[in-house]
């Protein structure tokens, strides 16, 4: 068993003593209080695993179990991809949903469990899904917790929707209820209650998920608030609102404000800052009469543009059948066209530049996993090239799923290139 695990499966053969003393020391940390309100599960009332056995007794509820599971989550958010993932397959994993209540390809919870985890367990139940399964798991388990929270009726405090909604946006799960979300954040006094460790998130998560919480956009923040965060924060939350097209809102100018207010010449700049500052200033381009930038910032922009553009070249390019079939496509017609083009300040999947056709192959990374819905960072892609007087032209995977509906796409494609040279002949 990995040492990732090792603490929560109390094997003492072939361990030192100092091994087994630290696990029973954890063992005894997550025993319940015998004071404590929460209703407790009983030995003989534990779930069977189908192996026969019972599981590992992590504590004696449920809410324990899901605590076990958001410490692994956590510790789990520091781990490469691949190895997170390889995780949440593990028996641990599995053993810890049981002991929750929830099993794995579970459609819904029950009533005792959903009473037992309460609000803020089912809020660490889906962080701790997300921080495990990351966009290919657990799908299904989530739209079962999903199923049982109710914002109106339940009593969700405000870190707990802030953890809802980050787990949303890790693994781009879609669900109506986001807008209940927000509506119970604004109820609970808006963001100006919510602590700047959770307002980043908060504003990241609405933005990939390309939600716009008017309601609570319209608020403002303290002085003070903005004046704590770093650079980075202040980039990142800016960034956020670009995507939703909310550079007017009053939130968006108090913190640019304070971004151009600072001195920024020692500023240590990542890909993903130059990157979030490239699109932003595309976003304050295309907004008319938006109030001039400061004399700081256009250094900043003159230095994430030195830094973004040679990455976007620099980009892993990876053929796909639906490139290969559109390239062969636009050869079999004649056409001019670039793989990768950087002109635009995006890496476009296949440009025509002499019509300023934009073709993009859009996979499942710019949709939700769930729902046949566009995400903000994509949206906001194909809004900045359409602004730069592009026709984005948008294939999805759905559109290569049948030789029908290719041949639908392909037709497509040859009208909007007829279409856009009569226009330029004109």
């Amino acid at each position: 068993m990995p040492s990732w695990f090792g603490f929560i499966k109390p094997r003492t053969q072939g361990r030192s003593r100092l091994w087994v003393a630290a696990v029973r020391r954890r063992h005894r940390a997550y025993k319940p209080s015998q004071t404590s309100a929460v209703p407790t599960q009983s030995e003989n009332d534990a779930p069977t695993l189908s192996s026969g056995r019972k599981p590992v007794a992590y504590g004696n509820t449920k809410l324990q179990a899901v605590q076990h599971l958001r410490n692994l989550a956590h510790a789990a958010k520091g781990m490469p991809m691949p190895g997170r993932l390889s995780k949440a397959r593990d028996a641990p994993i599995k053993e810890l949903l049981l002991m929750s209540g929830l099993s794995p390809g579970a459609t819904s919870l029950s009533g005792a469990t959903v009473e037992a985890l309460g609000s803020k367990g089912l809020a660490d139940m889906l962080w701790a899904l997300a921080g495990l399964g990351g966009v290919p798991y657990f799908q299904k388990e989530m739209d079962a917790v999903l199923e049982a929270v109710d914002f109106h009726r339940q009593d969700f405090p405000v870190d707990a929707l802030v953890d809802i909604a980050w787990a949303l946006a890790e693994v781009t799960h879609w669900t109506p209820k986001i807008a209940d979300l927000a509506e119970a954040l604004k109820l609970q006094g808006g963001l100006k209650h919510i602590k700047n460790f959770g307002l980043i998130p908060l504003l990241w998560s609405f933005a990939v998920l390309n939600y716009n919480p008017a309601g609570l956009l319209a608020d403002t923040l303290l002085s003070h608030r903005v004046g704590s965060m770093n650079p980075h924060k202040l980039i990142n939350a800016c960034w956020s609102l670009c995507v939703l097209e909310q550079m007017r809102c009053q939130i968006f100018k108090e913190l640019w404000e304070e971004l151009g207010s600072r001195d920024l010449a020692d500023m240590h700049m990542t890909e993903c800052m130059a990157s979030q500052l490239c699109q932003i200033k595309m976003s304050l381009t295309d907004e008319e009469g938006f109030f001039p930038v400061s004399k700081t910032l256009e250094g900043v922009f003159v230095e994430a543009d030195r830094l973004w553009k040679p990455i976007l070249g620099t980009t892993d390019y990876h053929m796909s059948a639906q490139h290969a079939d559109m390239c062969r496509a636009l050869r079999s017609m004649g056409m001019e066209y670039v793989i990768e083009d950087v002109s635009s300040g995006y890496a476009v999947d296949i440009a025509i530049p002499s019509l300023r056709i934009a073709v993009e192959i859009d996979g499942p990374s710019h949709f939700a996993r769930n729902a046949d819905r566009r995400l903000g960072p994509s949206a906001m892609k194909h809004r900045h090239l359409s602004k730069r007087g592009w026709k984005v032209f948008s294939v999805t995977a759905q559109d290569w799923a049948s030789a029908r509906s290719s041949i639908t796409a392909l037709a497509n494609l040859r009208d909007l290139i007829a279409e856009q040279r009569s226009t330029l002949q004109d």
